[in-house]
């Protein structure tokens, strides 16, 4: 059963928590733009450990379906809740004290590094593929900004480049591949697709999808042959955005992805509780080459 709008703010505290620290630090930056200022770093911290108090205490249960199945509420979600927020919290520790971002403005930062993490939050739970293109791209644009940051630098403005190229090449393809599953199923909803498809005969369309999505996620937990931006942005953004990138989007990009096609391409045997595939599509196969190559 989907609980509505309003019954489900109650069950989304850790990304109210988020985004309220988001707003605080576009006030503090608009009232005090001092680069040196430790007060952005610190409300970050807040809100993050707040984020991540909220989660843990948060009873998964057995899984709610919020805003009309948009989203989901669940141990797996919060699992990746607290991984890419403690990884967000390792980051704002290592920026506090970073020579590359001294003199900066600081709440530009940290608005930066919030809304990764809330798209991360968003991207760990989406079960519709509307919130989850959303959500990718709430990791995705703020993420360019971060590799861009070091205004001034030539690689840091080539790293921008390359990975905003990258990820709107990628970006276009997936949602593509979104635009088959719907026409497909007839929603967007990753549950009834998943059932659509189990349901009907279209292999070859189900199986372009598949292969267009995974393009999209490939892009973000940068599996060959989708890494090639990984090189420049690393050299070029800053250090701890470095490390933010090459653990928390590919964390919450990991998560959809198994999210994803377990839900519409697979699905547990009543019987022995073992999960098959239900479409012809096999994906395993196509991740186990991609992995290989890698």
């Amino acid at each position: 059963m989907f609980l509505g709008n309003l019954a489900s703010l109650r069950h989304f505290l850790p990304e109210i928590a988020v985004t309220a620290t988001i707003l605080l630090l576009v006030v503090l930056h608009v009232a005090s733009n001092r680069g040196k200022s430790a007060a952005p770093a610190i409300l970050s911290l807040l809100g993050v450990g707040a984020a991540i108090l909220l989660a843990g205490l948060s009873p998964a249960g057995a899984g709610r379906a919020l805003f009309e199945g948009m989203v989901a509420q669940d141990g797996f979600a919060m699992f990746f809740k607290v991984l890419t927020a403690l990884c967000t919290l390792v980051v704002i520790l290592m920026s506090m004290g970073s020579a590359e971002l001294a003199g900066r403005s600081q709440s530009e930062y940290y608005i930066f590094l919030l809304s990764t993490l809330l798209g991360m939050f968003l991207l760990s739970s989406a079960t519709d593929i509307v919130m989850l293109y959303l959500s990718l791209e709430l990791v995705s644009i703020p993420s360019y900004l971060l590799a861009g940051y070091l205004k001034g630098k030539e690689t840091s403005t080539e790293a921008a480049m390359k990975y905003v190229v990258f990820g709107a090449t990628a970006s276009g393809v997936m949602i593509y591949g979104f635009s088959l599953l719907f026409g497909l199923a007839g929603s967007t909803q990753i549950a009834e697709i998943g059932r659509a498809l189990a349901a009907g005969k279209a292999v070859l369309p189900g199986l372009l999808a598949a292969v267009m999505v995974a393009v999209g996620f490939g892009y973000k937990i940068a599996a060959v042959p989708f890494h090639m931006w990984c090189p420049d942005v690393y050299e070029g953004a800053p250090t701890p955005a470095v490390a933010f990138f090459s653990v928390g989007p590919k964390a919450a990009g990991f998560a959809v992805l198994v999210r994803f096609y377990y839900t519409v391409f697979a699905a547990p045997d009543p019987g022995t509780g073992l999960w098959h595939l239900t479409t012809g599509v096999d994906w395993p196969l196509l991740f186990a080459a991609l992995s290989a190559v890698r």
